[in-house]
Parts: structure tokens; C-alpha cells; sequence
């Protein structure tokens, strides 16, 4: 599907730009501060605001590459209905908790957009509060895209239980 590879090569780039962005920051903030005397006081807090972009958005990665951690235990030991039962199980308690995060999420963000940042005195914390709903929404998709798009996981080297 296109609009599915879209939103993996938005997340990809995203993903990249912000461990980019941290490195860079990181390394210039330590090279002002020994060096030259003169710490750069707002890159702490980018880096910061960046990582929880991270946390969420690579949340919403890991689910569409099927890269959380499981208890492959149990996926042995059941036989093909059992595993589809767990899956299903598994698949609708990770949306009903994206379903919480979407809501606490958007009522935090809201609650905090009238608070700023400490040394970004312009920065709306709303603009870092807002990567948990989103990247719950995003969960949400590729959690549920398992069901309404078809992989060839045997080509990506992965096995399914569909």
C-alpha cells in the first residue's frame, strides 16, 4: 500500500534526523563547553525534547517491525489457533492501552500548552507532549495494518502467525 510506505519512510527519516540531530548537538555542546568556555545552554534541552520524539516514534517502528519483546515460549508450545488467539489478544490490549495514551496524551498536551521551555523560552512543552498521541495513533496503524495489508514476511526473513 502506498500510503503505509509513506508513513514508514516518514517515520524512518524522522527517526534518523532526530539520532542525527542528538549527535550533533551532543558532540557541539561538549566541544563549546571544554573548549571553548561557552556551553551551549539550549542544547540540553533540544536533545531532551528530541529523545521522547524518539521514545514514541520509534514505539510505533518497533511495532510495525514487529520488533517488541514477546515471550516466543508460548508461540512454540500453542498450536496455530492458540497463537492466532494470543495475537489477537495481544493486538487489542496494545490498542486499548494507544487508546489511554491518545487520550491522556491529547488532554496533557493541551494542559501544557501555555508552559515553556527553560532555556527555549519560546518552546511550547505542547509541541513535546503532543509525540505521545501521535506516536500512540501510529501504534495503533501498524498494529492494526497486519490485518488489512499483506507482507511477504518469508522475504523480509521473518516469521508470522497470521
Amino acid at each position: 500500500m502506498k500510503i503505509f510506505n509513506i508513513i514508514n519512510k516518514t517515520f524512518e527519516f524522522m527517526l534518523v534526523t532526530i539520532v542525527v540531530l542528538q549527535a550533533v548537538l551532543l558532540m557541539a555542546s561538549v566541544l563549546f563547553r571544554y573548549l571553548f568556555n561557552s556551553p551551549i545552554i539550549w542544547g540540553d534541552e533540544i536533545v531532551r525534547y528530541s529523545l521522547i520524539w524518539m521514545t514514541f516514534v520509534g514505539a510505533a517502528m518497533a511495532t510495525k517491525e514487529k520488533q517488541h519483546i514477546q515471550v516466543d515460549v508460548i508461540d512454540m508450545v500453542l498450536p496455530k489457533l492458540g497463537r492466532k488467539i494470543t495475537n489477537w489478544f495481544v493486538d487489542i490490549a496494545v490498542t486499548a492501552f494507544m487508546v489511554f495514551l491518545i487520550y491522556y496524551g491529547i488532554r496533557m498536551t493541551d494542559f501544557q500548552r501555555g508552559m515553556f521551555g527553560e532555556t527555549l523560552s519560546w518552546f511550547s512543552y505542547a509541541y513535546v507532549y503532543v509525540s505521545i498521541p501521535i506516536g500512540a495513533l501510529f501504534t495503533i496503524f501498524f498494529t492494526m495494518s497486519k490485518y488489512f495489508i499483506k507482507e511477504d514476511d518469508d522475504a523480509a526473513g521473518r516469521s508470522s502467525v497470521s
